[in-house]
């Protein structure tokens, strides 16, 4: 009988040991995947900061970002603070975010290699595109945008 009870005890200790494992593995298991959907979400969120930033400053329309950018740059640069040229640049940006960023905070960072010369947005903390840079009219820029 006593051979019987010892058997007994370990197979209860053997699934005891088998039940600890399964369930070690599940919480490494839903930890590796919770991590990995957030890596996904923030990948798609730099993805369109990316996408949003190219498609701003490449677009030409009636409204060229660009020029703007340039206008707000040289204006900057010989201090002169009631021009147009960063005014008009804020208005078409805030335009172009309000449409496509709706209810969503954005922070954009244009500047030279010299001169921080322009920065719009109220986002802290957030999912930031890469340096985009380009030039115009012989000057490199350099932008950033981040949004929440």
């Amino acid at each position: 009988m006593e051979t019987k009870n010892k058997k007994g005890q370990v197979e209860i200790i053997g699934l005891a040991i088998l039940v600890v494992i399964l369930v070690v593995i599940l919480v490494i298991a839903l930890n590796f995947n919770f991590k990995t959907t957030d890596n996904k979400s923030d990948l798609r969120k730099s993805l369109v900061a990316n996408n949003l930033l190219n498609a701003l400053i490449k677009q030409q329309g009636n409204v060229n970002i660009r020029e703007l950018i340039n206008d707000c740059y040289i204006e900057k640069r010989r201090n002169v603070n009631n021009g147009l040229g960063c005014l008009n640049l804020k208005k078409e940006l805030n335009n172009v975010f309000s449409t496509i960023l709706i209810n969503r905070d954005y922070f954009i960072k244009l500047r030279t290699e010299e001169l921080e010369f322009f920065s719009e947005g109220n986002c802290d903390k957030g999912i930031e595109s890469t340096t985009y840079r380009f030039k115009e009219e012989g000057i490199l820029f350099i932008a950033n945008l981040r949004i929440c």
